[in-house]
């Protein structure tokens, strides 16, 4: 066995994603043509340590990479700036992460059988929100802090036997119980 093998939680995360599989929908998707430096395999791996870490800042997301010898060495970056991690954000197409999500369900199905799979996946919810900020005066409504007037939008999927929740506007000062009764 290699002594020098190192078994992360990080490299267990990201261990399913066949990587082949990923470049080539990478490939058909034509992400990368011009890509010199953050291409989109390492991006998805960066957030996902980004996710395990609770990273919350493009900031502390290149931070990281700058002194973290180990992440240098998994994702091949010896350092990335914010404004380069918020521009292959903002490139990239929501397809991909649901196409890495189809495939890595596909697998779970291969290895374990289709309704045992659904049974270890359970009911998976995808949740995303972001805050729109409103003008106070036109929004008084929509208040969440004195000088500030906002709605946050709530994008609720269930990903098992195809139910679904519609977008939710929410104002960002509304209880979180309403979101937990949308998902029961």
């Amino acid at each position: 066995m290699d002594k020098n093998t190192i078994k992360t939680v990080f490299k267990e995360y990201i261990h399913p994603m066949d990587e082949k599989v990923i470049l080539k929908m990478i490939d058909q998707m034509e992400l990368d043509k011009y890509v010199k430096k953050l291409d989109s395999l390492t991006f998805t791996k960066l957030f996902i340590y980004a996710q395990l870490k609770q990273l919350d800042s493009l900031k502390k997301i290149s931070f990281k990479v700058k002194h973290k010898k180990k992440l240098q060495k998994e994702l091949g970056l010896k350092s990335i700036s914010k404004s380069q991690l918020s521009r292959k954000l903002s490139d990239l197409p929501p397809e991909i992460f649901e196409a890495i999500l189809h495939h890595l369900v596909e697998q779970i199905h291969r290895e374990f059988g289709t309704e045992k799979g659904d049974n270890l996946l359970g009911k998976i919810h995808l949740i995303d929100s972001t805050t729109i900020s409103l003008c106070l005066s036109q929004y008084r409504w929509a208040d969440f802090r004195q000088t500030k007037a906002g709605v946050k939008i709530i994008l609720v999927l269930f990903f098992t036997k195809g139910k679904r929740i519609p977008i939710r506007l929410l104002r960002p000062r509304q209880d979180r119980r309403m979101l937990l009764s949308w998902m029961v």
